[in-house]
């Protein structure tokens, strides 16, 4: 119990469940990951009359918000949280 910690429920006689104490990190990195999107599409938005293969650029956009959906599923739950999804995260965006 070294990573975690116990926190008692409000219910009297109901059991301490253990908590992650980094998972504000966690929802942290999903609200990064929800306004890299945001970015992403206003980036979109405002320039893509000015790219010369559109079509691409929507595709890339698609593979961004895949991307992101997959992740913030990931990072809300504590199963999802490992070290080679935050790798392979860095090296997709």
């Amino acid at each position: 119990m070294a990573a975690t910690q116990l926190l008692r429920s409000g219910t009297p006689g109901a059991p301490a469940r253990p908590v992650d104490p980094v998972t504000p990190m966690w929802r942290g990195a999903v609200v990064f990951r929800l306004a890299t999107l945001a970015f992403v599409l206003g980036v979109q938005l405002v320039y893509v009359s000015r790219y010369p293969h559109p079509v691409l650029s929507w595709v890339l956009v698609g593979v961004v918000a895949a991307w992101t959906v997959v992740t913030v599923a990931a990072f809300s739950v504590e199963a999802g949280r490992r070290w080679s999804l935050v790798l392979t995260d860095l090296v997709v965006v």
